[in-house]
């Protein structure tokens, strides 16, 4: 072994073993490697296509629609709870107790932040990521604090007032949260949600820090990580609103038909990038004494490459609130606001970029229209589908307003689909803006845009962006379509406002 390893090879042959060594891998970087590069590609875009574009649930009333990955993020999560709770084998007392421990520690990422959208663009997470997560956490809480009193009662153990009141208040909080009764009483079951939320957490600081089991040590750094989020927040929050020699926000108010325009005068410009939007809350005794209390988000229809000192926004008058704004008439009012929140979507690199929207989701792509003029120069094409056209007067005007800009009239085409309609029409004299009597074919429009039919200069598309801000309906339809054009260059991406 040691005549092997101290015999030396001649310079020349080093030299030989030395080029046929660069020649291959010269070989593989130029032959092998995209080879694998393609595969590897392939087998991930297979891949999100079954795990993220196609439901194994379809949308129901109460539920769904589910995709294999967020069944298998929802299998993990309920497993990892799962194995914690019951290895190694605990006795009934012990049980009693990790899953009151547990309940605890789920819940309290849920106490981070006054809104889920300061906490959802700290993780640079989407909203709707945001909001399953919350509501995954709460019903792994309220499952886990009922084992949690069950097995008390059945100890024999006298429960004290504050587990009543976490209980209690943790099983009305999973009541309201029921989907068709919040949507039917949202202003009620948004303010009762917090309030439950405050007596929650009170209840179980005063029950835990006198349990046996938990560390006080713990217990306080989560309190002291949860107060410093807080306190970085409410700062930011005066930061925005306040400055000196200036008057605090004003919000104009504008009547234009059922839709009302805010215009929000700020005392700080801030930037602002497209697809954000703002929590805001107005003061007027018209709106009632609690109107300081209730915020509300809304999507920001300005956009600007500098910071802005006014916002404009567009509001949808349903009920509660926003119906009270249409019916209080033109007038100035204090107000004040939180964010800006939600992500704005990249286009620097795309060629072709598709909105589809229904009916008031048409105010989320707007500030895009300004960017792709302002930086990207690239092609859109708006699909609008409306159930009556005439009730979005305003919306048509403003969009018959971008196009007056010759930039934004080359590169931009919009297709309204309206379902009132009784025959097409043109809308202005640019004609970029046609309407068509019926309803949008998803499969058929998303097959003509990626095959480049829309547009001369391109055969076929190999980078193209699909935003969609529109009704349930529209988002499934569109992912189940849109799973098909991967490997064509088609990326998708939900927008943060959308109507349901």
């Amino acid at each position: 072994m040691d005549d092997l390893l101290s015999v030396q090879l001649p310079a020349h042959q080093v030299y030989a073993l030395s080029l046929c060594g660069i020649l291959i891998a010269l070989f593989i970087a130029r032959q092998v490697l995209p080879l694998i590069y393609i595969w590897c590609r392939a087998l991930f875009l297979l891949g999100l296509r079954l795990f993220s574009y196609t439901f194994i649930i379809n949308r129901h009333r109460w539920a769904g629609p589910w995709t294999i990955s967020l069944i298998l993020g929802r299998g993990i999560y309920v497993v990892s709870n799962a194995v914690c709770l019951l290895l190694p084998q605990p006795s009934r007392t012990e049980l009693a107790s990790r899953a009151g421990y547990l309940a605890a520690t789920n819940i309290t990422p849920l106490f981070l932040s006054f809104h889920l959208d300061f906490l959802a663009n700290s993780l640079g997470l989407s909203r709707k990521t945001t909001q399953e997560v919350h509501k995954a956490a709460g019903v792994m809480t309220f499952a886990l604090l009922l084992l949690h009193v069950s097995l008390s009662l059945d100890l024999e153990e006298v429960l004290d007032l504050y587990r009543i009141m976490a209980s209690a208040s943790v099983g009305l909080m999973a009541v309201l949260s029921i989907v068709p009764l919040r949507k039917r009483v949202y202003e009620l079951a948004d303010k009762t949600h917090r309030a439950l939320a405050v007596i929650i957490a009170f209840s179980t600081w005063q029950h835990i820090s006198t349990a046996a089991y938990v560390q006080q040590w713990l217990l306080f750094t989560l309190i002291g990580l949860i107060g410093l989020v807080h306190a970085v927040q409410f700062l930011l929050f005066l930061y925005r609103n306040t400055r000196w020699g200036k008057p605090f926000p004003k919000a104009y108010i504008i009547n234009d038909g059922v839709i009302v325009r805010i215009v929000l005068q700020l005392p700080r410009p801030i930037k602002i990038d497209a697809g954000q939007y703002i929590s805001l809350s107005i003061m007027s005794s018209t709106l009632g004494f609690w109107s300081w209390a209730q915020s509300h988000p809304f999507t920001i229809t300005s956009w600007s490459p500098l910071k802005q000192d006014k916002l404009e926004l567009y509001v949808q008058c349903r009920g509660g609130l926003t119906l009270r704004l249409l019916h209080m008439g033109e007038r100035n009012c204090l107000a004040f606001f939180s964010g800006p929140y939600g992500k704005s979507h990249s286009l620097k690199e795309a060629k072709c970029v598709l909105m589809l929207t229904t009916d008031f989701g048409i105010i989320a792509v707007l500030p895009y229209l300004k960017k792709i003029t302002a930086t990207h120069k690239c092609r859109a094409h708006i699909i609008w589908h409306v159930k009556r056209l005439s009730e979005f007067a305003p919306l048509v005007a403003l969009l018959n307003d971008y196009l007056q800009d010759p930039t934004l009239r080359r590169i931009l085409q919009i297709s309204i689909y309206n379902e009132g309609a009784t025959h097409n029409e043109a809308l202005g004299d640019h004609g970029r803006v046609n309407t068509f009597p019926h309803a949008p074919n998803i499969a058929e429009i998303l097959q003509s845009e990626v095959d480049g039919d829309s547009i001369p200069e391109f055969s076929v598309i190999d980078l193209f962006v699909l935003s969609v801000s529109g009704s349930h309906e529209l988002r499934d339809t569109t992912r189940k379509v849109a799973g098909r054009y991967l490997s064509r260059g088609l990326i998708l991406e939900e927008l943060d406002y959308q109507q349901e």
